[in-house]
């Protein structure tokens, strides 16, 4: 599948090697016989055109980590089989 994007990071061409500045137009080349592989062309490689109505990038907002928690130790009680069933650890039937 060929597909033209705006580059969404600092790349480089995957055939003369010349670096891809943010926004730029790329060509994106992903075979359908190999999965996870995508060969980048800068507009000289290409042999199309760049599309005249190629969205422009999108800005990212950076994500706001949420603060660590300690978690703690689970505390059960001394006899938790005993708790479980609703008595007191000495208990009696």
């Amino acid at each position: 599948m060929r597909s033209w994007r705006r580059a969404p990071m600092a790349e480089k061409c995957g055939r003369c090697g010349e670096r891809f500045n943010v926004g730029q137009p790329q060509l994106v080349i992903e075979p359908r016989e190999v999965t996870g592989r995508k060969f980048l062309r800068c507009r000289t490689c290409a042999d199309e055109p760049v599309p005249d109505d190629l969205p422009a990038l999108a800005e990212r907002t950076p994500i706001e980590p949420s603060p660590l928690v300690r978690a703690g130790m689970v505390k059960l009680p001394f006899d938790y089989k005993a708790a479980q069933a609703g008595r007191e650890p000495g208990e009696e039937d």
